[in-house]
């Protein structure tokens, strides 16, 4: 006789009715535990299937989801007690979240493999459209590279082959080769949308900004590739050596590209993610917290401003340039043949004070300075190492220009007095706007490839001096990141109303 039945016949009555109403409810909450049972991930994702659970026929797509203020405060304490003895413990958001790391099943055989600590593999492959040389190459892939420090995503930078540091000739477009992805790959259209509805978002409540929040992968429905097109060398290529030399598990500098990553078998297992163009502009670069940025972007919230946080200009630049360093130390190294050019441009030996002039197509609020304001730092920078040099040294202290003026060259040679002249260095074969508002790299657009060259040896060559008056701009924001905290303690932002004075 079945077992109902069974217990049917001995109970009475009115315990056959509490069975019958208990019985329902006692299978629906069995099937409920079986599969949360099911679905819990083994690694502490709670309800998440990791990427090596997951079969190669499996599909998988992204969610962007949004951490609450209190979680992400409490991940921050602890990333910062784990990080007590690493390079990166003043920069919470570049240290890696140990407790997203995937299992490591057979680690003794598999030591060696680059994705070992990734949970992913993050593709770098944009900013905006317009992003020049300084902000593309330094704010938008700083802060994919702390967004996937943060989320424990191996970073690869291959930019799309369009905008305004694209040269055809120099970073191909025709040139494709397709890389196998058994790991999948995550369709950037489904963050975008998931990243909108459940991620974290700024702006006005009619058009809100979302930019990505913490990752989860689980099975989903017709978002899973398993190869990817690239075209090209991905820009960066051209101008600094691959980021995989220079990751978590790969500090001896092996790997020839930074494709080499996919014939890596700890990388395979591991889902590629995109990140859509609107969830890294407006959304990353306006609203995240752990966002760097050169100057105070509109539509910032109010909550990331300084006067919301009661600190000065100054002490928000360094909390960003504090992050941005850890960074750039980390895996920023100039090509070979770029190096030499920034070697030739400003040697290493040289005491120096570099002013950055930008003339042309300076807008987003932010003002042209006059000439005439640089003047008495100049000035004062000149008398006072004339007054210190005792042995007649006079050219180991030098004044570094970067403009892209040409105008203002021939003006500043007639105005300033002589003796600061005469200790004035720029590069003499440098492109430059002839006293218009037209940006350099539309006035020779079809030589990208060297107005990127110009504008990074600028860069480097001023990151090189110990002090620096500026306006709000990338390219002297990222000579202070490759320079912190000497140049942060020692910068001069002429927009700045709390600037330092000359005298």
């Amino acid at each position: 006789m079945h077992m109902t039945a069974m217990l049917m016949a001995v109970l009475s009555r009115r315990h056959r009715c509490l069975l019958l109403l208990i019985l329902p409810f006692f299978l629906v909450c069995s099937w409920v535990y079986l599969s949360l049972l099911k679905h819990s991930s083994v690694d502490g994702w709670s309800s998440v299937i990791t990427a090596d659970q997951l079969l190669p026929t499996q599909q998988m797509a992204i969610k962007a989801m949004s951490p609450t203020p209190d979680k992400m405060a409490a991940e921050a304490e602890a990333i910062q007690e784990r990080s007590t003895n690493s390079d990166t413990t003043t920069a919470n958001i570049a240290a890696p979240v140990a407790s997203s790391l995937p299992s490591k099943k057979n680690a003794a055989t598999n030591h060696a493999g680059i994705c070992d600590k990734y949970r992913g593999i993050l593709h770098i492959r944009h900013g905006d459209e317009f992003a020049a040389s300084g902000t593309l190459f330094f704010v938008y892939v700083i802060n994919h590279i702390l967004y996937a420090n943060h989320y424990n995503l191996f970073p690869w930078i291959h930019l799309d082959p369009h905008g305004v540091c694209y040269d055809e000739k120099v970073h191909g477009r025709n040139n494709s080769q397709t890389l196998a992805l058994p790991g999948g790959m995550m369709s950037t259209q489904t963050i975008r949308l998931q990243g909108t509805k459940q991620g974290r978002v700024c702006g006005k409540p009619k058009r809100p900004h979302a930019y990505p929040g913490d990752l989860q992968f689980a099975a989903a429905a017709n978002d899973y590739n398993t190869s990817l097109i690239v075209y090209g060398n991905g820009i960066w290529a051209s101008y600094f050596e691959p980021l995989l030399r220079y990751t978590n598990n790969n500090d001896a500098g092996v790997g020839g590209n930074d494709n080499d990553w996919t014939k890596d078998p700890s990388c395979q297992r591991l889902p590629l993610v995109q990140i859509d163009s609107k969830l890294v502009s407006p959304g990353m670069h306006r609203c995240a917290e752990w966002a760097v940025r050169p100057w105070q972007v509109g539509g910032m919230p109010k909550r990331l401003l300084p006067e919301y946080r009661n600190i000065s200009l100054h002490t928000w630049f360094g909390d960003m340039r504090q992050r941005a360093h850890a960074v750039v130390a980390k895996y920023y190294r100039p090509q070979p043949w770029l190096q030499h050019e920034i070697d030739a441009a400003n040697p290493v030996d040289r005491k120096c004070l570099a002013m950055h002039i930008r003339m042309t197509d300076k807008g987003h609020g932010r003002m042209l300075i006059p000439l005439e304001r640089f003047l008495p730092y100049a000035q004062a920078y000149t008398d006072s190492t004339t007054a210190a040099d005792t042995k007649g040294n006079e050219d180991d202290y030098i004044i570094y220009l970067a403009t892209d003026d040409s105008h203002l060259l021939l003006q500043l040679q007639k105005s300033w007095p002589k003796h600061v002249v005469d200790r004035i260095v720029y590069r003499a074969n440098t492109l430059r706007s002839p006293g218009n508002a037209t940006a350099v790299f539309d006035l020779h657009a079809s030589d990208r490839h060297r107005t990127n060259t110009e504008a990074l040896v600028e860069v480097y060559s001023m990151s090189r001096c110990q002090f620096i008056v500026h306006g709000y701009s990338a390219m002297a924001e990222a000579a202070i990141y490759i320079n912190y905290p000497i140049l942060h303690n020692h910068s001069v932002c002429l927009e700045n109303q709390e600037h330092m004075s000359a005298s």
